[in-house]
């Protein structure tokens, strides 16, 4: 009987592709298992083959989507979500007013909870996927396009800036409410961490650095300055 012979050629990529494979497999079982709150999440979108019935799904919610993006809502509504959040979610003094809470949604998403921005924010208070996430712990971010819960959410990282910047500025407790909105504000706009580690808290090196930021600061509180007189 003659002895088969080996292709060491054939041999040497099998073990290669069962290595890539089983580190494929171990890479996804990782994931799979240290996040256990989006594991239905993962099975669902992940693990499962991609078919036509699922990729036709997802392009009749592309189609539904792009429909909505430029739908808004009146001042009305959004006064009533607003109102209905701030039942739901103490805000710190700095922003406890409907108005101010109404004129950083208009000037994040012009009133369409259906916005999305370049850098992937959405709704109508703007919020990036990974921040919402860890204020309403809905990990497949179903809601993050619902009026009431996207305020509400948006209220929450105020509330937690305002914590933030109360435990970090050394000279907070002297400001003047404006001034800690100045801050408050600039940091929703570019990031907390950056407005302490890189500025060091000057409002002044922030604008000149940024001035669609100063600008974002302004707008806001002007208006809403203007609002308290009508």
């Amino acid at each position: 009987m003659t002895t088969p012979r080996i292709n060491l050629k054939k041999l040497v990529l099998l073990g290669g592709l069962i290595l890539a494979e089983s580190s494929y497999f171990n890479d996804n079982l990782s994931n799979y298992t240290n996040n256990s709150k989006e594991n239905e999440h993962y099975i669902e979108n992940i693990c499962k083959p991609k078919n036509l019935e699922s990729v036709a799904k997802k392009e009749i919610l592309r189609k539904e989507f792009e429909s909505k993006k430029d739908f808004y809502l009146s001042t009305r509504e959004l006064d009533k979500y607003i109102s209905q959040a701030m039942k739901k979610t103490h805000v710190n003094q700095e922003f406890n007013d409907k108005k101010l809470i109404r004129y950083i949604a208009l000037r994040e998403s012009s009133g369409r909870p259906y916005a999305k921005s370049v850098v992937g924010a959405e709704g109508l208070m703007q919020l990036m996927p990974k921040t919402y996430v860890s204020i309403t712990k809905d990990s497949v971010m179903k809601d993050i396009n619902d009026p009431e819960t996207n305020i509400e959410a948006g209220m929450k990282y105020l509330n937690y800036l305002s914590k933030y910047c109360k435990r970090n500025h050394p000279e907070w407790k002297n400001l003047d409410v404006n001034t800690k909105r100045e801050i408050i504000l600039a940091s929703y706009n570019i990031g907390h961490g950056y407005v302490k580690n890189k500025f060091d808290w000057d409002l002044n090196k922030i604008y000149k650095r940024y001035p669609g930021t100063k600008q974002y600061v302004s707008d806001i509180l002007k208006n809403y300055e203007k609002s308290k007189t009508n």
